[in-house]
């Protein structure tokens, strides 16, 4: 489960993942750099380490035919029935600043207890 994870193992985890794929395609790290538009020596940290921008991660995972897996940050997450009655449809343009412990995102799950997918 990443949400146990420290933020370095996440992204250790990620850079190993562009790696494993990059190979799987049998290309060199100067190649895929190429093809992406990143410079060799970001992509040789972003493989080792994980670190790099989220417009280099963008143009890898592009090169990569693998943008789906940005889906869940790029959609806004659902919002609840109950959740929309408080506000009365009106949409949220701030936070009230008394944020969840942890301040994670309030999944829809978590207000009508019950999937998101409506079961």
């Amino acid at each position: 489960m990443l949400a146990l994870k420290k933020t370095d193992d996440v992204l250790f985890e990620l850079g190993s993942n562009v790696k494993t794929l990059r190979l799987a395609c049998n290309w060199t790290r100067q190649e895929f750099a190429d093809r992406c538009g990143v410079p060799y020596a970001t992509l040789s940290r972003l493989e080792q380490t994980g670190e790099g921008s989220m417009r280099h991660y963008v143009a890898v995972m592009r090169t990569l035919n693998a943008l789906e897996g940005l889906e869940a940050l790029i959609k806004p997450p659902p919002v609840s029935p109950l959740e929309l009655m408080k506000f009365k449809g009106n949409v949220r343009q701030r936070g009230s600043g008394k944020g969840r412990k942890g301040n994670s995102v309030r999944r829809s799950s978590e207000v009508t207890g019950g999937d998101t997918d409506g079961n």
